[in-house]
């Protein structure tokens, strides 16, 4: 479910690289892989051939993916603690809250792909112990 719930936040086409998704749900490499591997099988997921990565494939969230993640957002939405607290608001405030919140986290996971990317300090010496620069 944390890999359809990641496809659903990226929003249309609902696809990313397996890279992304495991950084954003803190698994290995081979746990995405396993997960898609069962995802496709169920037909929730499918692999595409990825463009710009001569062997890589993107995820891409099937028709039938995306309405079991639809589904679990209603049904979480209507029987969580929240569920009171968003009858205050209009359908139309919910959907632009949703949304906006898709975004953050959409947000949040791109940086969290750009802050693994970026090179990481050189290590430095402190009292004799080897340390990382802050």
């Amino acid at each position: 479910m944390r890999v359809l719930l990641a496809l659903r936040r990226s929003g249309p086409p609902y696809v990313k690289r397996p890279t992304d998704l495991f950084r954003a749900l803190l698994v290995t490499s081979g746990a995405i892989t396993k997960k898609v591997d069962r995802l496709a099988t169920a037909g929730y997921a499918e692999r595409l051939p990825d463009p710009t990565h001569g062997g890589g494939f993107l995820v891409h969230l099937t028709k039938k993916g995306l309405q079991v993640v639809e589904n679990a957002i209603d049904h979480l939405a209507d029987h969580s603690v929240l569920a009171p607290a968003m009858e205050q608001f209009s359908p139309d405030e919910r959907k632009r809250g949703i949304d906006f919140v898709l975004r953050v986290l959409s947000q949040l996971e791109s940086t969290v792909g750009k802050l693994d990317d970026a090179e990481e300090p050189a290590p430095t010496r402190l009292n004799g112990m080897k340390r990382r620069s802050a």
